[in-house]
């Protein structure tokens, strides 16, 4: 007859078996008897499953119905009609029994939620569904049908969170006892972990449309992009919406930059120059006729009255945003990475050659400094707001951080990336940096020690532009995945972070716990972190 699939009883004393001729039989586990046969299904069996109280078998056929039968009696409790031609590929009780899951990645793509007694319909949720897996308090459904996993109210069949990362496929899922862990394994070929009991960082995801080149006003709520044919858009970034159409650039994948004030977009434009735009109105402001060379990297002062370009052929200029003249040519040496004012505009980095960072003087166009702790090529720049700190990114997988005293500097090196390092930018209070790399996700480091305070995941490519609100309570990301994301980026204070530790480890740090890290911290037991002391060293 060939057995088609298997299912122990919860207590282990029953095994049910579903047969290439329809036929389901319960055998005794400890002997191998055959307790009892099943009326013979339509069709071949393909699932059966014992809820976890062991009173209910459900089982499915290829005639896509599932049936509802009472363990102890063998009584046929309710049929329920399937998806035509498409049997349920996900059949999965939730762990108090009162609700039985039912999903198909077919023709009709469903989740029904219905009742495990009656079978009555308590909602059907659209989408496809290839792994299903409750909470162990049944309160949480978790799916997945694609490179990101749901977890939806089992009772109401709201969605609460998307947990997004994986590049491929989410082929299982795992709930730790207690439910306060997610693992998912993909056909990418990594394994993750998700705490869901905390706030995800991701607020919302907008996906965007042919953006090849990137760039986000310094306020984090307005996006420029670039398409392959010479497109330009402004979009809203907290909306998703196109606010603006540009005429075509002419240039494919058009260099871009906006001013901080978000009012003005430089766009390059190979027949024209630089063309400077109203970002409400797309209207041109002004142009930069005499610029008609190779693309170039551009960067506004934060006052906007300045412009500074870079690029092979021409070095590094300066030009005046109202009247679009030439104010000041910096030096022969020019490059197509990256550059950056300081916050005053008295200060331009600029890439140099082998990775070095060139500070040019904005006033008097002098070389300042040369820095030459970034030996690959840049890909990212950027000061903290008080104009102390640079950070340059560079294609080795290393951020390097400049603390500037005077004319001296000092630095930190932070390696821990695990792709090539991306876009980087301070919050408001110089205190974080977010980093971006080539493995998709965003890290938020202490400026301060390079240690890492979060990690945002969700992109499924590079990260190509990053700012902070206003507030440093939200970083607005855009990446190659054609998506713009918002974060909360709003961190726990000390005292939350303590206690949230010491928790979970069931005890207070130990004094090398505490001084390794929490240096700054008091770890003895008190009302703000109700952590429990610990044995000292």
């Amino acid at each position: 007859m060939g057995v088609f699939s298997v299912a122990f009883s919860p207590d282990g004393r029953t095994l049910a078996t579903t047969s290439h001729d329809g036929g389901v039989r319960l055998w005794d586990a400890d002997t191998g008897r055959l307790r009892r046969s099943l009326p013979r299904q339509i069709g071949p069996g393909v699932w059966v499953v014992f809820s976890p109280d062991g009173r209910t078998l459900a089982t499915t056929s290829h005639d896509g119905g599932v049936r509802l039968w009472d363990r102890g009696t063998g009584r046929l409790r309710k049929s329920l009609p399937g998806p035509t031609g498409d049997p349920f590929n996900a059949v999965v009780f939730s762990p108090d029994s009162r609700i039985l899951a039912l999903a198909t990645s077919g023709r009709e793509q469903t989740l029904q939620l219905r009742d495990a007694d009656t079978g009555r319909l308590r909602k059907s949720l659209p989408g496809s569904f290839d792994s299903v897996a409750f909470t162990p308090d049944s309160r949480t459904l978790a799916t997945s049908g694609d490179h990101t996993v749901r977890l939806w109210d089992a009772d109401t069949g709201r969605l609460r969170t998307l947990l997004s990362g994986h590049t491929s496929p989410v082929i299982a899922m795992a709930f730790s006892p207690d439910g306060r862990t997610l693992t998912t394994s993909s056909d990418d070929g990594t394994v993750r972990m998700w705490d869901i009991t905390v706030n995800p960082r991701a607020i919302h995801t907008r996906r965007l449309n042919d953006a090849e080149s990137m760039a986000i006003s310094q306020d984090s709520r307005t996006l420029a992009t670039g398409g392959r044919y010479g497109t330009v858009g402004l979009w809203d970034t907290h909306s998703g919406r196109r606010q603006v159409s540009l005429p075509n650039a002419g240039a494919a994948e058009p260099a871009l930059a906006l001013s901080p004030d978000g009012r003005t977009l430089a766009v390059d434009n190979d027949i024209h120059g630089i063309g400077l735009r109203n970002t409400s109105t797309g209207r041109l402001r002004k142009s930069l006729t005499t610029y008609n060379s190779d693309p170039p990297s551009m960067a506004f002062n934060q006052q906007g009255n300045t412009l500074a370009t870079t690029s092979p052929s021409r070095g590094t200029e300066l030009w005046d945003t109202s009247t679009g003249r030439l104010r000041t040519h910096l030096g022969k040496e020019g490059s197509e990475g990256p550059l950056a004012f300081s916050p005053d505009g008295r200060t331009l980095a600029v890439e140099g050659a082998e990775g070095r960072v060139r500070l040019y003087d904005t006033v008097t166009g002098h070389l300042r400094q040369s820095l030459t702790d970034q030996t690959a090529p840049l890909v990212s720049l950027a000061f903290s707001s008080d104009g102390r700190t640079l950070a340059a990114a560079g294609g080795n997988s290393t951020v390097v951080i400049w603390h500037r005293n005077g004319t001296s500097s000092r630095h930190r090196f932070l390696r821990s990336l695990a792709g090539s390092a991306g876009a980087v930018a301070f919050s408001p209070d110089g205190r974080t940096l977010a980093t971006a790399s080539t493995d998709h996700q965003v890290l938020l480091r202490d400026t301060a020690t390079g240690g890492t305070m979060a990690a945002l995941s969700g992109h499924t490519d590079t990260v190509t532009s990053i700012a902070w609100s206003r507030d440093g309570r939200t970083l607005t990301t855009a990446g190659a995945d054609q998506t713009v994301r918002v974060w909360n980026a709003a961190l726990p204070a000390p005292a939350t972070a303590l206690s949230k530790i010491c928790r979970a480890i069931g005890r207070d740090l130990t004094t090398t716990e505490q001084t390794r890290y929490l240096p700054d911290q008091k770890a003895e037991w008190n009302s703000e972190t109700g952590c429990p002391p610990a044995t000292r060293d």
